[in-house]
C-alpha cells in the first residue's frame, strides 16, 4: 500500500512539475455547426501564448466529438498541426463524409430505420481519419435512450475502436442518425444531457493529479450567448427540428456556463466563445456550400479572439 502511495506521489509529481496547469477545452454540440468550432479553436491556437493552449483534456458533444476526435489525433504540443488539419477537414468538407441517403429515402428513415439518414459513411469517416490512437485524454458524451443514463467514453479506459464507437454515437443527433447499439443500451448524442460538458473535463483533469486551483477551462459552443428570434413561416419539418435542438442547446449551454464558476469557484473559467452574428443554416444538417463553411470558420476565429479579450465572462 505504501509503495502504490509513493509511486502515485511521485507520478502526480512529475505531471505538476512539467506544466503546471490542467487545460480543458470543452467543445460543445447539438448543432451542424463543426466549422465555426474549427474556426475557434483555431483563434485560440493562434492568439494563445505559447504553451497555453496545449490542452490536457478535450470533451465533446454532438459536433464537438467529431472536432474532439480530430484534436486527439495529435499529441499534446503539436496543437498548430492539429488546429491545421481540423481547418482542413471543414473547408474540404461535404455531408457525405457523415451521411448519406437510405435507398428508400426520408420515406425509409421515418417508417423503417432509427434516423432519418444512413449514418455509415461517419463510420468510414472515422477509420480515415484515425492516427491509430487518442494521443490526448479524451471524453465524449452518449445518452442512453433505454435509461435516459448519461454515458461518457474517455480515452484512459477504452480502447480505440470503443472510443471510435462513442464518437459515432455522440454524433447520433435524435431523430437524424440512427442510434448505436453498445452493451445493451442504445445510445444517441450526449448533447440531449450535456450540450457542452465541462464537469468531466474538472473530473479528468483530478485523476490526473490537478487540483481545481490548477484548472484553466476553454469553451467553444455552437449557440448564441442570446437566442436569434427568427420567423419559421416557411420552416420545413428538418428545419423545426433544428430549430428544437438550437431552443434546447441554448437553454441547457446557458445553464452550464453560468453554473460552472459558482459549483466549482476555484477553476479559471478563461474563455467562452460562442457565435456573436448569424451562422449559415441549411435545410438538411451538415448541407452547405464552401462559402458558407469559409465564413463559419472565419467567425468563429474572430469571436475566440474577441472572447480572449474579455476578462470577465459573465458581466
Amino acid at each position: 500500500m505504501w509503495l502504490l502511495v509513493l509511486v502515485n506521489f511521485i507520478l502526480t509529481s512529475q505531471v505538476l512539475g512539467i506544466n503546471g496547469k490542467c487545460r480543458i477545452l470543452a467543445l460543445g454540440g447539438n448543432s451542424d455547426k463543426g466549422a465555426y468550432e474549427a474556426g475557434a479553436i483555431n483563434g485560440l491556437f493562434s492568439n494563445l501564448p505559447a504553451g497555453e493552449f496545449s490542452y490536457d483534456v478535450v470533451t465533446g458533444n454532438g459536433v464537438g466529438a467529431w472536432n474532439a476526435f480530430l484534436l486527439a489525433q495529435w499529441a499534446v504540443g503539436n496543437e498548430a498541426q492539429a488546429g491545421a488539419a481540423i481547418n482542413q477537414f471543414w473547408l474540404n468538407f461535404n455531408k457525405t463524409k457523415f451521411y448519406k441517403e437510405w435507398a428508400g429515402g426520408e420515406a425509409q428513415g421515418i417508417l423503417l430505420e432509427h434516423g432519418l439518414y444512413d449514418a455509415r459513411p461517419l463510420e468510414q469517416s472515422i477509420k480515415y481519419y484515425s492516427n491509430g490512437s487518442y494521443k490526448r485524454w479524451t471524453g465524449v458524451g452518449a445518452t442512453d435512450l433505454l435509461s435516459g443514463n448519461y454515458v461518457f467514453f474517455n480515452s484512459s479506459k477504452l480502447s480505440l475502436e470503443t472510443m471510435n464507437l462513442g464518437v459515432r454515437a455522440s454524433m447520433a443527433q435524435q431523430g437524424t442518425f440512427p442510434y448505436i447499439e453498445f452493451n445493451n443500451l442504445e445510445l444517441i448524442t450526449g448533447s440531449v444531457k450535456f450540450s457542452v460538458d465541462i464537469l468531466s473535463g474538472i473530473n479528468a483533469c483530478e485523476e490526473l493529479g490537478y487540483g481545481q486551483q490548477n484548472m484553466i477551462v476553454d469553451v467553444i459552443l455552437c449557440s448564441g450567448k442570446k437566442l436569434a428570434t427568427i420567423n419559421a413561416s416557411k420552416y420545413t419539418t428538418i428545419k423545426v427540428l433544428k430549430r428544437t435542438y438550437e431552443v434546447q442547446d441554448y437553454l441547457d449551454t446557458m445553464k452550464i456556463v453560468v453554473n460552472s464558476p459558482l459549483d466549482y469557484p476555484d477553476i479559471t473559467v478563461r474563455t467562452v466563445t460562442y457565435p456573436s452574428q448569424a451562422i449559415p443554416e441549411s435545410d438538411v444538417p451538415y448541407d452547405f456550400t464552401p462559402s458558407e463553411l469559409q465564413s463559419m470558420i472565419t467567425l468563429g476565429t474572430q469571436d475566440a479572439q474577441s472572447a480572449l479579450k474579455v476578462s470577465y465572462l459573465y458581466n
